[in-house]
């Protein structure tokens, strides 16, 4: 167990930080996980108005479940996630993507809030994505491209005018739905940039 209980400001870990199946509480403040590092099977217990930085503007790898439990936020604001095999369970509200990317294989099966960020390779939902107000969200065309799969049973959820465009050159980008695709707010347009296949979604 690795707990901050007090301070209203961030405290900063930026030595190499692994999670191996450990737990992470944050009753207060923000703790910033700044030191990069190669982390499996965690879980981030935080209090309401309490948050986590999962990078720090570093470069972490990630494998196996992060688990985020309680009122507060887990953030990516910056830096990569390197994610080999990453499963993100985080109950709603928790999971907020504001920036950076998340490069590899990983899956949403929760629900996760998106204002930002780029996506480098694979990219399964089977939860909820909530897309939140005009912010851009980027598949990356680096390599052999990226791919967004909203699974049967997943939810993308458009709740602005946000796009989801290209980012970086030269590969194929794809948006393959196999669930629900949804635009419930926003008077404009929200536009999907590359290929996009209907398969078998609503």
């Amino acid at each position: 167990l690795l707990r901050k209980i007090g301070g209203n400001g961030v405290t900063t870990i930026s030595v190499l930080f692994n999670t191996l199946g450990g737990t992470n509480e944050i009753d207060a403040g923000q703790l910033a996980l700044a030191g990069a590092g190669t982390s499996s099977n965690g879980t981030f217990n935080v209090a309401s108005g309490a948050s986590v930085d999962l990078t720090g503007g570093s470069e972490p790898t990630w494998s196996g479940r992060l688990i985020g439990l309680g009122a507060g936020q887990v953030q990516l604001n910056s830096g990569q996630i390197d994610a080999n095999g990453l499963t993100i369970d985080c109950a709603p509200g928790m999971f907020q993507w504001n920036g950076g990317r998340i490069n590899g294989v990983f899956t949403n099966v929760n629900e996760m809030r998106i204002a930002g960020g780029v996506v480098v390779n694979s990219f399964y939902n089977a939860g909820t994505i909530r897309h939140t107000a005009a912010a851009g969200f980027s598949l990356s065309r680096a390599g052999s491209g990226s791919t967004f799969y909203n699974l049967a049973g997943g939810t993308y959820n458009f709740e602005g005018n946000g796009d989801v465009s290209q980012a970086d050159c030269c590969g194929p980008t794809f948006f393959v739905n196999s669930g629900l695709l949804r635009k419930s707010g926003g008077l404009t347009t929200a536009a999907i940039s590359g290929t996009f296949t209907n398969s078998n979604g609503s």
